[in-house]
């Protein structure tokens, strides 16, 4: 289920167990990904990210799709230039809620920025019966050529704790494949990826998070996986300020496409 509520213009997407949250301010901002709770319990999210006067607004970590500005400093999901002009603030539109068909209910986030004459189309698919939200991108150029240089699928930000995150994930050989690979989540940033263009048993384009009580029956897990294969990057980043943020996508290693005038281009799923 996907609703809005105008007071606070906040997004709450529901499924069977799970909520997922965020807000309208100067950007989209994410506000909660976990267990499912009532948007009345919401309140302790929409806290200010005021902390010094080198950290103005910490609130823009958990940007739900960053895009570069020079402003926003962790892993941007979208980098693009034309001319000599490389910054994107991208401003929310408006929202279209599409009726359940088929299981599915959609939400499409309209987002513009005037100035570089880009249009960005969030896509949020909620099987609610599954648990499952799969997202994707549609980034349409209004202006003149341009040059696409990044783009994710999509972007996610864990609760907000004090608690230590546990990565996993999966690499392989032949002959020696689904290898699990776990790591603890510390502040910096960690990548997994395939570069060779063809998909093969390297590394699988997927990841699972938990909290360190977790088990294969129970405990806290947040997963992706990206439906797109041999070219294609996933980067957990953890800040000073505990916010673990979750960027995936086609790979952004010499990759470079030009977007000419009236052209979109959307992403692989990743659910």
């Amino acid at each position: 289920m996907i609703s809005f509520q105008t007071e606070n213009k906040i997004f709450h997407i529901r499924t069977r167990n799970t909520s997922y949250l965020f807000q309208v301010r100067e950007s989209l901002i994410n506000l909660y990904w976990g267990a499912k709770i009532d948007l009345q319990d919401a309140g302790s999210f929409l806290r200010g990210g005021f902390h010094s006067s080198f950290d103005l607004n910490t609130n823009m970590e958990r940007d739900e799709f960053p895009c570069w500005n020079g402003r926003s400093y962790t892993v941007p999901c979208l980098n693009l230039q034309r001319g000599e002009t490389r910054y994107l603030f991208p401003k929310f539109c408006r929202y279209k809620i599409i009726a359940k068909s088929n299981g599915i209910e959609t939400l499409d986030i309209f987002l513009e920025d005037k100035k570089m004459m880009v249009d960005l189309n969030l896509h949020y698919q909620v099987y609610e019966k599954y648990d499952i939200i799969a997202r994707s991108v549609t980034l349409t150029n209004k202006g003149e050529k341009l040059q696409l240089t990044n783009i994710c699928s999509a972007c996610a930000n864990l609760p907000q704790s004090g608690e230590q995150y546990l990565l996993r994930y999966v690499t392989g050989k032949w002959a020696g494949e689904w290898q699990l690979c776990e790591q603890q989540i510390h502040t910096g940033l960690m990548e997994i990826q395939a570069k060779r263009g063809i998909t093969g048993p390297h590394f699988n384009p997927s990841f699972a998070i938990s909290d360190n009580n977790a088990a294969e029956e129970y405990g806290r897990v947040w997963f992706g996986i990206l439906g797109y294969s041999g070219n294609w990057k996933i980067s957990v980043e953890k800040t000073i300020f505990n916010n673990v943020h979750i960027a995936a996508g086609i790979n952004n290693f010499d990759f470079s496409y030009n977007l000419a005038s009236g052209e979109s281009f959307n992403t692989p799923l990743i659910v």
